[in-house]
């Protein structure tokens, strides 16, 4: 029986290789057999919330069939479960959203930013009615892009401004300007502001400068990505207690 050799190798995730004793040389690994990022994160995505819609799931069982039988602590231990529960599944969609960005290679083509900023006002609805919320959206140039991330874009920097701003009710205005070979897309707030320790860090991925629930600490890294994506660079420039203005300048 010819003796064999067995090697282990790293690429993402462990492939174990069984070689003849007889092969010798140098041996090109490629990544043809690793999966995509997408379709990595994708399927534990898929993995992950499995268990935590079944963790939820047994929790509203519990309130239902012995909800009467329980005392007060017990249910908010419960609800904080499907709270907890809620927030570990959006944190899953949002990086997984993110990481879509990051490999996302779909040709860009024309399109007009005011239907977007619509689009991205329509898909929050539900929020803007409930904070009684006003955009305002001046005329936006036609520009070269991808319909589906500069939506995002819009629709994250919309989200964070209206959700993070205790004023009554929240403001934001949409304006545009040119300047030479670029756009710039200017979003302006009448919230709380951000300290300007912080401002370096706010595209950084996670961080999360209000603890409110709710949200992921993705979106401006989401939106700074999405800048990046179209050549574009993002500005951030904000003083507590009377708001933030957000600006993306990209080439024509």
């Amino acid at each position: 029986m010819p003796a064999w050799r067995s090697f282990a190798m790293t690429c993402g995730r462990k492939y174990a290789i069984t070689l003849p004793s007889n092969v010798t040389g140098n041996l090109d690994f490629t990544m043809a057999n690793e999966p995509p990022l997408e379709h990595f994160i994708r399927a534990a995505a898929h993995d992950l919330k499995g268990p935590l819609n079944r963790i939820n799931g047994f929790a509203e069982l519990v309130v239902r069939k012995n909800g009467d039988q329980l005392d007060a602590q017990s249910l908010e231990y419960l609800g904080i479960i499907s709270r907890s529960v809620d927030r570990m599944s959006l944190f899953i969609d949002d990086l997984s959203h993110y990481v879509r960005t990051l490999t996302d290679d779909t040709p860009f083509e024309s399109v007009d930013l005011n239907s977007l900023a619509d689009a991205a006002q329509k898909s929050l609805g539900t929020m803007i009615s409930e904070r009684s919320a006003k955009i305002e959206v001046e005329p936006l140039p036609t520009i070269v892009g991808s319909p589906e991330l500069l939506t995002t874009f819009f629709a994250e920097i919309f989200e964070n401004a209206v959700v993070f701003n205790d004023a009554t009710p929240p403001e934001v205005r949409v304006t545009a300007t040119e300047e030479g070979n670029n756009h710039s897309v200017t979003i302006s707030d009448n919230g709380h502001g951000i300290e300007e320790a912080l401002l370096q860090r706010v595209t950084e991925p996670l961080l999360r400068i209000d603890k409110r629930e709710g949200h992921s600490g993705l979106g401006l890294a989401l939106a700074s990505q999405i800048a990046e994506r179209h050549k574009g660079t993002l500005r951030i420039a904000s003083t507590p207690g009377r708001g933030t203005e957000v600006t993306f300048d990209l080439p024509k």
